[in-house]
């Protein structure tokens, strides 16, 4: 288990994201990444009470535009509080799952709560778990970028109802240094900033047509 604390600012035009990345330096990695979530088929209201559920397919894109699996990861995520001013506080449980069982559930052979791993040792603690079932799914196209010893996580991401959102988004401690070096190159590439409320699932659920 760890404890995530993020900064989340988001871009009041999602179309001013090349400005900002014009701003700051190359990126270490640009990392396409598929997200599906996962819901408890048997809970009321078909909802999983304790946490959000998600697999993601992370893809490294190379220079060429080539992607390249390099991860599935199952992730348990439950918030500890949203502290307000962009920062969000969230426990979060991880585990690998093994592409031979992704391919299965992909062909409805198997389901995601079959996978075995601390992730869902650790929901099943928390309650009663039923079958996991495909929520829905969304993408998100993410640069890794370090500017004054931050990792900035720059986002691109695109809802099943066809919004897009940008954001920034930093795991840090210094959140305050965090939030002044993002505005700072925000200003020189005169883009607009805003503090994000929701999370990336909470934005998915409210714009999927299957949620």
């Amino acid at each position: 288990m760890s404890l995530e604390v993020e900064l989340k600012l988001a871009l009041v035009d999602p179309e001013r994201l090349g400005a900002l990345l014009a701003e700051l330096p190359a990126p270490e990695a640009v990392v396409e990444q598929h997200n599906h979530y996962f819901v408890d088929a048997g809970a009321a209201g078909g909802d999983t009470p304790y946490a959000m559920v998600r697999v993601r397919e992370s893809f490294r894109v190379d220079g060429d535009g080539v992607r390249r699996r390099v991860a599935i990861t199952l992730t348990v995520k439950r918030r500890r509080q949203q502290p307000g001013s962009g920062l969000f506080v969230a426990e979060e449980h991880e585990q690998p799952v093994a592409p031979e069982l992704w391919a299965a559930v992909g062909r409805g052979e198997a389901t995601v709560d079959e996978a075995q791993g601390p992730a869902l040792a650790w929901l099943r603690s928390q309650g009663p778990l039923g079958t996991l079932r495909l929520q829905g799914a969304m993408r998100n196209r993410r640069h890794v970028v370090t500017v004054d010893g931050f990792t900035l996580e720059v986002d691109r991401t695109e809802f099943p109802d066809g919004s897009v959102d940008a954001e920034v988004e930093v795991e840090t401690e210094d959140a305050e240094g965090a939030r002044e070096v993002v505005m700072r190159v925000a200003g020189a590439a005169g883009v607009a900033l805003v503090e994000q409320t929701k999370t990336k699932y909470a934005r998915f659920v409210e714009r999927s047509a299957t949620a």
